[in-house]
């Protein structure tokens, strides 16, 4: 197998917890298909400047030789996506590496639930599938893509709906514990990784006030005398504003460390729900924002809703088999990988 240069369009820095899991992830199935990591080379992609430098960084920066374009991780569907800086970056890349495979790994949704529903039940939204424009930039979009893993059911929806061919499996961050180890937990301890969602857009999402989402988090964690965690400073500003003490890290290898010291998590942030799945953790519940929360439904995870339920269809988990259910969806993935990058 000779050596391949990838071009991984991923919001990945040292910073955020979830974006470095997913990362890890897709450079796990990468590297499978490959053979190995001597036969992968990934470039490094800074979205950080290419969204400063939204005209010139991905049409003018010199990466070399590029075999593979890929996008991966973060919700890459949402209301009016296709107007984002993000989507410009997008074609961007895959207009100047024409020859290039184009590869999406674990692509997901970002939906409210009013939008949720009204693309699911009642066919209608402004800017989405009832439009024809944006139906047609991302078909032609996602058209040219070689391989596609959904991450989630409504993105497989998505793709379904614009006749685009994909997978749906589990989140690529789920692949990431051939890198942060999958652990043998005897923990009896609770924890709580706090999220305070009236930072950023979920506050325009949440179907209950982000007053009572954080008020619930905190009365858990005093019930069950639960170690509280964040790996933001938003957060952590919140917890000190509010005289909570908490651990603060946005060291993968060090949470997944000390997750092994519990046996339950309530959780505002998905990914560190993954990540305590992956350590071991048996129960997890994860309080949804938006329709984010679908990622983590094949892995058995309790969802705890504090407004109305969504409707969707629930996941049947054999949690017995679970291990065996993801090692065989990454073999098979790992062997679609492999056929399609020696075409």
């Amino acid at each position: 197998m000779f050596l391949k240069r990838a071009l991984i369009l991923h919001p990945n820095n040292d910073y955020n917890c979830g974006d470095q899991i997913t990362f890890l992830g897709s450079k796990s199935l990468l590297t499978q298909a490959l053979n190995g990591a001597q036969n992968l080379d990934v470039v490094q992609f800074d979205i950080v400047r290419a969204i400063r430098e939204i005209d010139t960084y991905v049409s003018q920066y010199d990466w070399g030789h590029i075999d593979i374009v890929v996008l991966a991780g973060s919700p890459w569907l949402w209301d009016a996506c296709e107007r984002s800086t993000k989507y410009k970056l997008i074609f961007d890349a895959l207009d100047r590496y024409p020859n290039a495979k184009k590869i999406g790994l674990g692509l997901g949704s970002c939906f409210s639930k009013k939008c949720y529903n009204n693309i699911l039940y009642e066919g209608a939204s402004k800017y989405f599938l009832n439009c024809s424009t944006p139906q047609k930039k991302l078909r032609d979009l996602y058209s040219k893509f070689d391989y596609l893993l959904a991450r989630d059911q409504f993105a497989k929806y998505i793709f379904d709906s614009l006749n685009v061919t994909s997978q749906y499996t589990y989140d690529t961050s789920v692949y990431a514990y051939n890198f942060v180890g999958k652990k043998i937990n005897t923990g009896q301890k609770k924890v709580l990784f706090f999220y305070d969602p009236s930072k950023g857009i979920s506050q325009d999402h949440l179907d209950c006030d982000t007053v009572d989402y954080v008020t619930y988090q905190l009365n858990w964690a005093k019930e069950n005398n639960a170690d509280v965690y964040v790996s933001n400073t938003e957060d952590k500003d919140t917890l000190n504003r509010l005289g909570v003490q908490c651990s603060f890290s946005v060291d993968l290898n060090f949470l997944s460390h000390k997750f092994v010291e519990y046996n339950e998590m309530l959780s505002g942030r998905i990914h560190m729900a993954v990540l305590g799945f992956l350590s071991g953790i048996s129960k997890i519940t994860v309080l949804p924002v938006d329709s984010r929360f679908m990622t983590i439904l094949k892995l058995g995870i309790n969802i705890k809703w504090l407004g109305e339920p969504w409707k969707y269809s629930h996941e049947v988990v054999e949690r017995p088999r679970i291990w065996k259910n993801i090692r065989n969806s990454e073999s098979i993935i790992v062997s679609d990988l492999r056929r399609v990058l020696s075409e």
